[in-house]
């Protein structure tokens, strides 16, 4: 008489948190590829770019990891993951926002002066580095950083109309400094007859 062959049934997505909780990195590769898919996709829905949607993916499995201490076991695992995803593709969105907001700024100013597209990343940052503290440094914080204004804020004690000024004046010296450069790289073979230095 054959004997019945019995599978043992999968563990939960619990049972895999606590195992992974008790220092069993293969409980976690287990959660991993159960939800692989439905994080990707996530990912690639809000993105829509697939290798943005894969850095996405990985980068919320890397923080599921780190912050599941606070996960609530009493309620189910993948909406808490897909919530990490969804605010690792919102700061992916925030931070492609705020560079291209930058390029925006530099392609207007230095992409009409005729200075090369490898050198605007070293013009922009010259001008960022003459800029008083009180708007270098919010503006570095706010589109380097990837800090929010909230952020900024907290970090120079200032409240949130403040910073609001000060990106935005520093943005419009960024913007004339700019201009100034462009400027001067134009004409390196001196000013031109009745132009004035910046």
């Amino acid at each position: 008489m054959a004997e019945a062959q019995t599978t043992a049934p999968l563990p939960s997505d619990q049972e895999l948190v606590a195992a992974t909780q008790a220092g069993d990195r293969g409980a976690f590769e287990g959660l991993v590829s159960r939800h692989r898919a439905g994080v990707y996709g996530l990912a690639l829905h809000l993105l829509r770019d697939p290798d943005e949607a894969d850095e996405a993916a990985q980068e919320a499995f890397v923080r599921a990891y780190q912050l599941l201490d606070r996960y609530d076991s009493k309620r189910e695992f993948s909406p808490w993951l897909r919530g990490i995803a969804a605010k690792v593709c919102l700061e992916s969105q925030r931070r492609w926002r705020r560079m291209s907001q930058m390029e925006e700024l530099s392609d207007e100013l230095v992409g009409t002066g005729g200075i090369g597209a490898r050198e605007d990343a070293l013009v922009v940052r010259e001008a960022l580095h003459t800029l008083p503290d009180q708007y270098r440094i919010p503006l570095l914080m706010f589109y380097l950083d990837d800090a929010s204004v909230i952020d900024v804020a907290y970090a120079l004690g200032l409240s949130l109309g403040a910073v609001r000024v000060r990106l935005q004046r520093g943005r419009e010296l960024l913007r004339k400094k700019l201009s100034c450069m462009v400027e001067t790289e134009v004409s390196r073979d001196g000013l031109p007859e009745g132009a004035t230095a910046c």
